[in-house]
């Protein structure tokens, strides 16, 4: 069979115009893995939500077919997009082919670019409060050998020629903040050496806490490293970045990155590590040239509609931002066991959604349960890397998306995991408006609009975010792949939400997921379900949601432990 990329370099036909530039953005996103079948959807690819949104937006961008990702969703290969296209006429004109970057023109070093919207937002925090701790994001690195210093050192450099982001410097102008990347600047690298303290476990922790909380100079460089020597060879490496040059998503790619260059330095027979293709100015300016025109206004008008009067009620009311200081961030980690991971990965494939989705549903319902309201608006936390070539690149992409659920009237849970679904995708459909414009009025919501729109976050990803960093949320629900099974942590305000109030909640979330697991079932288990560190939860049957689910699923809850799911 003739791979999909043959036939785009040769100018081939694929059967039609538009399936040969699907294929080509398909090929270009997973690259020889879907070179065979233009019948293989993305998801028979290993592709998820984040997959199908770049496909769509570079899509419209770069051909101006406009596909509805819910659409998608339910026709994701390169024929069936195509036939979708046909039969709604907008192949009337086939546009000359594919470009192989887009955005715009490459800043040169030492230029002084604008903010993203993203870093606009942490911009603004840090100005309010410029000792605010939680914009800092420590990436924390066990070692069980002994490091070389040298080689460490000479690491961090070529992480940092890698990465442009560890070379951006900030200052405020009469234009408003602007960054710039400085060839020469590199990541500082303190080391101390705790052998011989009385205790090097606990000496560890402090001084990593004291790292943690000590503020950045933007100005000078958004990054540091510390290196603490412990006995007998063991090693603890510490990377504090600002959130201003970093995300979660960053962090990882940040791990990865400085252990192939360690090892590199090392052993200098080992692969460089590869040098994304693109930078995060690159993104900036993308942005700024997208935010313009009848795109913009389209973006507007969703946006208003979502988040038109009456907003429903924050589930742990209305608070102002704190003045300063620190957050009093209390965390209450828990587990969810492969085998109940693997029993909702077949409730959602019944339902026809993503893992994500059926979590999400079933959140949204606990919460409105707690609170009272028919709706509740939560923040979803968006990577923002809708093209593939920004997948490995260090920058501040995360947009948090306001997702507006309601739960109220629904017979069935089937109906609320089907509103979830219309909603989560719509939002990711809009998700091009920077939240930033939305917080600060700069949309047609201007002076209407309450704020905080949301109090609540939740997000499944490849890497939490550290302990203690909700920013001004009174809850963060943050799930993490772990062994087949799903690493949980709830944040939360305990200025604005009780410890107890805080145990409802994740007992109210474990219990309900028992249920949704249980399929058919008439008689749940529940109470095994409901452990956070092997804390058992009394009486999970009577937590938030709980009865309410129970009744939309048509079973019985029980107490005793019993679920073979715990």
């Amino acid at each position: 069979m003739t791979p999909w990329s043959a036939l785009v370099d040769q100018g081939q036909d694929l059967g039609s115009r538009a399936e040969n530039i699907i294929a080509a953005i398909v090929v270009q996103e997973f690259g020889s893995a879907a070179d065979e079948d233009l019948d293989a959807t993305v998801f028979e690819l290993g592709g998820n939500s984040l997959h199908v949104t770049r496909i769509v937006n570079r899509l419209r961008a770069e051909t101006g077919w406009t596909i509805p990702l819910s659409t998608v969703f339910a026709h994701s290969s390169p024929r069936a997009m195509a036939q979708w296209l046909a039969e709604s006429g907008q192949l009337a004109a086939a546009p000359p082919g594919i470009a192989e970057n887009g955005g715009c023109g490459t800043p040169e070093p030492g230029d002084e670019v604008q903010l993203s919207q993203a870093q606009l937002g942490i911009w603004l925090l840090q100005s309010a409060d410029e000792r605010r701790l939680d914009l800092n994001l420590p990436i924390r690195i066990d070692l069980d050998e002994k490091i070389d210093a040298l080689a460490l050192e000479s690491a961090l450099s070529r992480l940092a020629d890698m990465h442009p982001a560890l070379r951006t410097v900030f200052r405020e102008t009469a234009d408003g903040p602007r960054q710039s990347v400085i060839d020469e600047l590199r990541v500082p690298l303190a080391t101390l050496d705790l052998r011989a303290a009385s205790d090097p476990e606990a000496a560890a922790e402090r001084v990593l806490a004291d790292d943690t909380r000590r503020l950045l100079d933007l100005a000078s460089s958004p990054a540091r490293a510390t290196l603490l020597l412990l006995p007998p060879d063991r090693s603890v490496l510490q990377l504090v970045v600002h959130h201003l040059v970093a995300d979660g998503v960053s962090a990882g790619v940040l791990l990865r990155d400085l252990s192939a260059c360690y090892r590199y330095e090392l052993d200098p027979t080992r692969p460089v590590p590869a040098v994304p293709r693109a930078r995060y100015l690159d993104h900036v300016r993308a942005e700024l040239s997208q935010l313009t025109g009848v795109r913009r206004e389209q973006l507007e008008q969703h946006w208003c509609a979502v988040l038109a009067d009456p907003l429903p009620p924050l589930p742990f009311g209305f608070q102002s931002h704190p003045a300063s200081g620190s957050k009093l961030i209390e965390s209450m980690p828990f587990r969810l066991s492969s085998d109940l991971v693997a029993a909702l990965g077949e409730r959602a494939h019944t339902y026809g959604v993503s893992r994500h989705v059926l979590l999400l549903g079933a959140f949204a319902t606990v919460l409105t349960e707690f609170s009272g309201a028919d709706e509740v608006v939560i923040c979803v936390p968006w990577s923002g890397r809708e093209q593939a070539k920004f997948a490995d690149v260090v920058g501040m992409f995360v947009n948090n998306l306001p997702v507006r659920l309601g739960t109220r009237g629904a017979d069935k849970f089937a109906e609320i995991v089907e509103r979830t679904q219309k909603a989560s995708l719509a939002a990711y459909e809009h998700s091009a408006l920077p939240y930033t414009l939305l917080a600060q009025g700069r949309i047609g919501l201007a002076g209407q609009l309450r704020r905080p729109i949301f109090d609540t976050a939740f997000q499944l990803t490849d890497f939490l975010p550290p302990a203690g960093q909700i920013s001004d949320l009174a809850m963060g629900l943050y799930g993490q792949p772990e062994s087949g099974g799903l690493a949980f942590r709830l944040d939360h305000d305990t200025r604005r939400v009780s410890r107890s109030d805080a145990a409802d909640v994740r007992s109210g979330f474990c219990a309900a997921l028992a249920l949704i697991a249980a399929g058919e079932s008439t008689l749940v288990a529940v109470a095994a379900a409901a452990r956070g560190e092997g804390e058992l939860i009394e009486k999970p049957s009577q937590a938030p949601g709980v009865a309410r689910l129970a009744s939309l699923l048509g079973v019985a809850v029980s107490d005793e432990p019993r679920s073979p799911l715990a």
